[in-house]
């Protein structure tokens, strides 16, 4: 049975404030201020420099969060560390990150500079030191405005990345545009990703979960991939191919042969052979693009995701005694033993008939629910 949706992003990634909003919150503390002194000088002078130390620390402890909270770049998994050079640039993040904590130690400098000259100020040149200290505090975070704003589009596109547990094993589903990919791991799985009758509607990697007896198994939904040079191959592409390329356990590739995705069916083929012969996405063994290949996915005649339920190409499989009741290449694990890596072929026509199915059933449970009982009356 297939349990809840995971929704926890691999990142903790801290809020991000503009430069208004980091203003606002630091003078605004600053007012609330208060200041005892023998006289009123002293007062004077006391609160002005509270103030000043309210503001300072307000928008330096704020600024040293946002670049604590973001990873360390250096110290992530391969996968994470392509993704996010993919999706955000790392080198600019580095940059921006960079200026962040150059303005947190200008900030502690800075307060710490008005609030001696603060202490030593008579009269008027009192409440001029702490103006001119707000504005030179202002001054230096709108500096740095533009970095923060590009902050908060990396801790958007950084916070819909799934998190991948390395001790589950993981099925990556590849292919070209269009071919129903995410409708497959929609319809066999937790994920949700989101399905369209255009190609590239899948942006990111999106992740699912499903269960086959006891075990719990990840599948991720990647992008279309088109059969091209690499160097022309777009940031969406390029996430597919970090999977195939650091985390897939396991290879489904999804043909359409109906071509009704757009695309030729030797093209598609291409690309299924660059996936088996490329180095760093080693496949245990080779299979030909067959409807009958579903069936090495599949515990005897039922699939063993969310309820037990013959899928429609395994009424007429299901008899041949040459076919295998687990994965080819694929070992168990309760002794601990590996899970090579294989490619399977799909059609197309699959993930429909899975979906229809679910749908059927789920009305089902639904109508029974809502009937009333023999007993009631």
């Amino acid at each position: 049975m297939v349990r809840g949706r995971f929704r926890r992003p691999v990142f903790e990634l801290p809020s991000v404030l503009d430069a208004t909003g980091l203003l606002d919150k630091a003078f605004g503390r600053a007012a609330k201020a208060t200041a005892t002194g023998p006289d009123r000088i002293a007062r004077a002078r006391n609160l002005a420099a509270a103030r000043v130390r309210i503001a300072g620390q307000t928008i330096e402890s704020t600024l040293r969060g946002i670049v604590k909270g973001f990873p360390s770049l250096d110290r992530l998994p391969p996968f994470y560390r392509e993704l996010v050079d993919i999706l955000v640039d790392a080198n600019q993040l580095k940059k921006h990150l960079g200026a962040i904590d150059w303005a947190a130690d200008r900030t502690a400098n800075m307060a710490r500079d008005y609030r001696r000259r603060i202490g030593k100020a008579e009269g008027q040149s009192i409440g001029e030191l702490r103006k001119q200290a707000y504005g030179r505090l202002s001054s230096l975070v709108e500096q740095v405005g533009p970095d923060l704003e590009a902050l908060t589009e990396a801790r958007r596109a950084l916070r819909r990345l799934p998190e991948i547990d390395p001790a589950l094993r993981t099925v990556v589903v590849a292919g070209y545009p269009n071919v129903g990919k995410s409708s497959f791991v929609r319809a066999v799985s937790s994920g949700r990703p989101t399905i369209a009758d255009y190609p590239f509607t899948t942006k990111r990697v999106s992740l699912g979960h499903f269960d086959r007896g006891v075990e719990r198994f990840q599948i991720l939904d990647t992008p279309g991939l088109l059969d091209r040079p690499m160097a022309k191959r777009n940031a969406m592409e390029r996430q597919a191919i970090s999977a195939l390329s650091h985390v897939a356990d396991g290879i489904l590739f999804l043909l359409d042969p109906t071509e009704t995705c757009g695309y030729p069916l030797d093209d598609q083929r291409k690309l299924l052979a660059e996936i088996r012969t490329t180095e760093g996405w080693s496949v245990s063994r080779s299979s030909t693009p067959r409807a009958s290949s579903i069936d090495r996915w599949r515990s005897g005649t039922r699939w063993n995701v969310r309820r037990s339920r013959r899928s429609p190409t395994s009424r007429t499989e299901s008899s041949s005694s040459s076919i295998p009741r687990r994965p080819v290449g694929i070992r168990s694990t309760t002794n601990g033993s590996s899970w090579p890596r294989s490619v399977v072929s799909f059609p197309r026509s699959l993930c429909s008939s899975l979906r229809t199915n679910r749908t059927s059933e789920a009305r089902g449970r639904r109508g029974s629910r809502c009937r009333p009982s023999p007993a009631a009356g």
